[in-house]
């Protein structure tokens, strides 16, 4: 329990929730960072997250991806591929099954690292 709670605490200090619009990104998302994001709505005045995902080049663009599927975002950025696959691991795995994510999180493209929660 306490793993959740810290991985909620993680959602909480990320930056958002952002309107999921281009223009928005755009406005609040550098391009070309590495960054893990969150997608969901907020009810009742909580961000419920619904999907979680990362972009190991450039979160700007990869949010954008999303434009259309889901109404509000969440981000944080990190320094290293390593570090955002472990942070998107965590939340996956402290929130599944209520995302809509069918799948692990898959490796940065030419790394090995394994999750540090389920070794996948």
């Amino acid at each position: 329990m306490v793993r959740k709670e810290k991985n909620i605490m993680i959602v909480a200090q990320f930056s958002g929730p952002y309107t999921l619009e281009d223009i928005v990104i755009d406005l609040y998302v550098a391009v070309n960072q590495i960054g893990v994001y969150v997608l969901g709505n907020t009810i009742l005045g909580t961000f419920v997250p619904k999907y979680v995902g990362r972009s190991d080049v450039n979160l700007n663009g990869r949010l954008k991806d999303w434009v259309g599927y889901y109404s509000q975002f969440k981000f944080g950025y990190y320094s290293t591929q390593k570090d955002a696959y472990s942070t998107e691991c965590w939340i996956y795995h402290q929130l599944f099954p209520s995302l809509d994510n069918e799948r692990h999180p898959d490796k940065p493209i030419g790394k090995d690292y394994k999750c540090p929660w389920c070794g996948e």
